[in-house]
């Protein structure tokens, strides 16, 4: 089983296909993407005609004043981020993106830096990975549509105002590892 990249008017990818291959294919679109860069010294950014973000790499992002990250000219069309090798998130990296609706993280993010969703009011999910140790000031603020939060067991702190904003939370279960919780 597995995911492969085909072009879609080529009939040879079919042949192959119906002669017992044996296995099961997921065929995957391969996307257009219309703006790339760099976001930390071992980061890129890609960002596809169908509104992903993908970010990959290894290490932190570089930290950003409010509306100056280089995928922020494209901020209306983000809908997914899909965080590759990130360990921390910077500092404003997704501030205002009002049209983003989920975050996937791969390899573990260790901090949301201050600000980086700020405003991203119709987020919903944020699949997180067990490494998460903390959460700076007001990094979810003002995200009204998130309804879960996955705080994972490593969690140490929350900073001020993280979740100012959040009226979908419903209610949230803090792992025993959670030392500090700033002003709320």
């Amino acid at each position: 089983d597995g995911s492969y990249y085909f072009p879609g008017n080529d009939p040879s990818w079919h042949v192959v296909v119906g002669n017992g291959f044996g296995g099961n294919l997921r065929w995957q679109p391969v996307f257009n993407y219309v703006a790339e860069g760099e976001c930390g010294n071992n980061l890129i950014w890609r960002l596809t005609d169908t509104g992903i973000l993908e970010l990959e790499g290894d290490g932190p992002m570089h930290n950003y004043e409010a509306g100056t990250a280089p995928w922020y000219g494209y901020a209306d069309q983000i809908q997914t981020v899909n965080l590759a090798g990130v360990s921390v998130v910077g500092a404003y990296a997704f501030y205002g993106c009002r049209n983003l609706m989920s975050v996937s993280s791969w390899g573990g993010i260790l901090a949301y830096g201050p600000y980086s969703f700020y405003g991203c009011r119709n987020l919903r999910n944020v699949m997180e990975s067990p490494p998460l140790m903390g959460i700076k000031e007001y990094a979810f603020a003002g995200c009204s549509g998130l309804g879960y939060f996955p705080f994972t067991g490593n969690l140490r702190d929350i900073g001020e105002y993280a979740f100012e904003g959040c009226s979908g939370l419903s209610g949230i279960h803090l792992p025993d590892t959670v030392n500090s919780i700033g002003q709320y």
